[in-house]
């Protein structure tokens, strides 16, 4: 099998453990698995660590780091972090309104 084809099968199985922890509440060890998901390139994953740090699912919120994974994910072709890119600049959440 393709190296690439690999990472991408090993990413979308990494998304899937964090979704499963986020459906269960455990936000911590959803935030662990959607970065590693994330780390190899996932734009799901790095929409779905933006919905964590935006909203604090693990604490506080962090818009900076939020607008960051939405951006992330937002140029690898996720309309959803596309939108929540916009509502930043909208709502001037860590950018400038």
């Amino acid at each position: 099998m393709n190296k690439e084809i690999e990472i991408q099968k090993k990413a979308e199985e990494l998304l899937n453990i964090g979704a499963q922890a986020y459906r269960e509440g455990d936000y911590d060890k959803a935030e662990k698995y959607y970065r590693q998901s994330a780390d190899m390139g996932h734009p799901q994953a790095a929409c779905n660590l933006g919905y964590i740090y935006a909203y604090g699912r693990t604490g506080n919120r962090d818009p900076e780091n939020a607008f960051y994974c939405f951006n992330l994910a937002s140029i690898n072709g996720n309309a959803n972090a596309s939108y929540k890119v916009g509502d930043a600049y909208y709502w001037g959440n860590f950018v400038q309104k």
